[in-house]
């Protein structure tokens, strides 16, 4: 990465959270766009091994995430149930199993089931399967209670935290190297604000704007100080780059301003006079522009020196 990149492209640094693959899939996304983009997976997703039902039982599959639907389909060659999603990206995932009737919510999961109320009368729905995390809760089934429809929680898989930050990602966070962290879940953010303390870096959180697929992901954020949470107006990944979008259309020279720890007001001593701000910190300033502050400071010195040798 060359020297100073960081700053020449000022607030266009992201790091996304989300577990692999899906996190690499969405970095080379941001880079596409012009972004520099980190990653940094706040868990990983494992498969749950247990008995498997009897999909004769269920007229329907709900799925709330795509992992849900990659863990059911490894299990299973199963493709015949109607598929009630999420949200787009998990319809097209279901879609791409091979899974021919498949209805997104475009939501969550309130929208979710709001959509088994709309379809149950039109399909005869009674049972419907919901393959998720282990994790998941049960908020589908609370919702359709008196309704004559149940949805039955089926665990395929659990979400593993991360432990640890990758150290590029924690180089990248003390250097001011990171502008913007996206967020997809609760936990996933939970996780985040628990790794900047363990790391020592929960002070870079001022720095960095967070942006938030919904309001209960930004909730768990309310912890640290944060130069700005944006949520997106939906719970949906296109309604997340919105949101970053509007980041990129803020004045440049103010996002510069605002992400520079060195624009602090000036320090005084006791009779007013401006002294060092005392800033510590690494040398942020792009390669080329450090150069010539240190040549023009050497030709300075070089006309001092020729009038002192004068006199």
């Amino acid at each position: 990465m060359p020297e100073g990149g960081w700053i020449e492209n000022a607030m266009r640094s992201v790091l996304v959270t989300r577990p692999q693959p899906a996190a690499e899939e969405f970095a080379e996304k941001l880079r596409a766009r012009g972004h520099m983009a980190f990653v940094a997976p706040m868990m990983e997703y494992v498969g749950v091994e247990a008995a498997f039902p009897d999909l004769a039982e269920y007229q329907a599959l709900v799925f709330t995430s795509i992992e849900g639907v990659r863990h059911f389909s490894a299990l299973t060659p199963a493709r015949d149930l109607p598929v009630l999603a999420v949200g787009d990206a998990t319809a097209a995932a279901a879609a791409k199993a091979g899974f021919a009737q498949v209805l997104s919510a475009k939501g969550n999961s309130a929208a979710v089931a709001a959509l088994v109320k709309e379809e149950a009368p039109k399909r005869n729905l009674k049972k419907l399967l919901h393959p998720c995390s282990a994790d998941t809760p049960d908020d589908i089934s609370a919702a359709l209670e008196g309704t004559g429809c149940s949805v039955v929680r089926r665990p395929v898989y659990k979400a593993a935290l991360t432990e640890t930050l990758p150290g590029d990602v924690t180089a990248a966070l003390k250097a001011g190297g990171i502008d913007v962290v996206m967020l997809f879940s609760a936990r996933t953010a939970m996780n985040f604000v628990k790794l900047l303390r363990q790391s020592g870096l929960d002070g870079e959180s001022r720095r960095l704007e967070a942006v938030c697929i919904s309001k209960a992901v930004a909730q768990p954020l309310a912890e640290l100080r944060w130069k700005q949470v944006r949520v997106a107006q939906k719970p949906q990944i296109a309604a997340v780059m919105q949101a970053l979008a509007a980041l990129e259309k803020a004045d440049p020279s103010e996002r510069r301003r605002k992400s520079d720890r060195r624009a602090r007001p000036p320090q005084r001593d006791g009779g007013g006079n401006v002294v060092s701000d005392g800033y510590t910190g690494p040398d942020r300033r792009h390669a080329a522009r450090r150069a010539h502050d240190q040549a023009q400071k050497k030709r300075i010195w070089q006309e001092k020196m020729k009038f002192v040798n004068r006199s």
